[in-house]
């Protein structure tokens, strides 16, 4: 005897509902789909079974079913109530069944500690709803708009750039929704020392507290960037040149280049405090060099006394104005030019000779840390006992001519060429 063969649409019913199951394929498989009607919505529902299809459409018709008979019983009340929450929903673009789910979830949320109406005017009053919803990319555009407007040097700007842009590339999301577990995750990907990592966090918290700050974040609690997690530093030795290499170095560099080592090993100035030290603030007359607010890393108006042997090295390049070293690349053919004279280059080194030997020379961690723009205790934890008395001696009376060429003054053109 022949099985009587399945037709589709197949329709099943149960006392005054029904659905239908529709046959088709998908990349070559069958595929069922149960069409019914709920609440006036139409709902499908897809299976790769025939069976598990028409198991899923008996449940759906005692759910029917079970509908339609409360809705034989309601009121005339309830019909009312019915009819004007539907055409509320309607309004809303939304169905009923979905605004019921989201207050009953809110009410669940809130512990009947507020209502739904306290909740949204909270919300709204620390979110702007007017604002848009930014991604850090975004963000961050903003932030380098008004950090040039505050005066900040494009060097900062550039550094807060490349690191800032490294995180946004990673994160196409509204900054609202990055939580503080994920920032911590990818902190721990960038594979780079505490230090490092340190600094981007730094930069990250910034963006968050600008994103506060313009009202993309609440402005009554901490960021998910201020609650990521701070790495402990892990003091690493200081690495200094001994007055040997120094000499050597200023043997090997160009006559351009000479104003920046002098300067950073004999003055102590950071790489971006030299690429926008300006002549005018080398006083030669009173020997002192000014570290202006705009220029310290700090935001600190300094001043570094110039040692005799610095004013030696920079006489014969003095300017009355224009940039003390005009080629932004000056550190990199530095160390091109102290690794072709078999000096190996040491991170910081220059400044980090600075002060050692100027600290043993002086005996006072206060005025090293004046000159430094650092604190006395980071001083004295840094620098104290690294030298001997004989190698600061032999340090400060590093002159032209002692051991290296005699400085070349910069041609009279030089900073308009640069």
């Amino acid at each position: 005897m022949k099985t009587k063969k399945t037709e589709f649409p197949l329709v099943l019913s149960q006392g005054s509902s029904s659905v239908k199951i529709y046959r088709g394929t998908n990349r070559g498989r069958e595929v069922y789909t149960l069409v019914y009607s709920m609440a006036g919505e139409r709902q499908r529902q897809n299976f790769a079974d025939v069976d598990a299809v028409k198991t899923e459409a008996r449940v759906v018709l005692t759910s029917l079913e079970n509908g339609a008979a409360q809705v034989l019983t309601l009121t005339a009340s309830d019909r009312d109530s019915y009819i004007a929450a539907k055409q509320v929903a309607a309004e809303a673009g939304v169905p009923l069944h979905s605004i019921c789910d989201q207050y009953l979830n809110a009410q669940r949320r809130l512990k009947g500690k507020a209502t739904l109406a306290e909740a949204v005017e909270y919300f709204t009053r620390h979110f702007n709803p007017d604002l848009p919803v930014l991604q850090p990319d975004a963000i961050l555009t903003e932030l380098l708009a008004a950090k040039r407007k505050d005066g900040a040097s494009e060097v900062y700007l550039k550094l807060t750039k490349i690191r800032l842009d490294k995180f946004a590339a990673d994160f196409k999301k509204p900054v609202g929704t990055i939580s503080a577990q994920e920032i911590d995750a990818w902190l721990r990907r960038l594979e780079v020392g505490t230090r490092t990592r340190n600094n981007y966090r730094a930069e990250i918290v910034a963006l968050f507290g600008f994103a506060k700050e313009c009202g993309y974040l609440p402005r009554d609690r901490q960021t998910e960037a201020a609650l990521s997690k701070r790495p402990k530093s892990v003091s690493e030795a200081i690495e200094i040149f001994t007055p040997g290499e120094i000499k050597t170095i200023l043997a090997a560099v160009k006559p351009s280049e000479v104003p920046f080592v002098a300067l950073a090993a004999f003055a102590g100035l950071r790489t971006a405090e030299l690429q926008r030290l300006d002549w005018a603030e080398v006083n030669f007359d009173e020997k002192f060099i000014e570290i202006t607010a705009k220029n310290a890393k700090t935001s600190q108006r300094r001043i570094v006394q110039m040692q005799d042997n610095l004013a030696a090295w920079l006489l014969p390049y003095r300017m009355n104005r224009g940039p003390v070293c005009p080629w932004l690349k000056t550190q990199t053919q530095v160390q091109k030019a102290a690794g072709k004279a078999e000096v190996k280059w040491k991170r910081n080194a220059l400044r980090h000779s600075f002060g050692s030997y100027r600290l043993e020379a002086c005996k006072s961690a206060p005025e090293v840390a004046l000159e430094m723009g650092n604190s006395p205790r980071m001083v004295f934890a840094n620098y104290r006992k690294v030298v001997t008395p004989s190698a600061a001696k032999e340090y400060w009376a590093i002159k032209p001519g002692d051991g290296a060429r005699e400085p070349i003054p910069f041609p009279k053109d030089a900073a308009a060429s640069a």
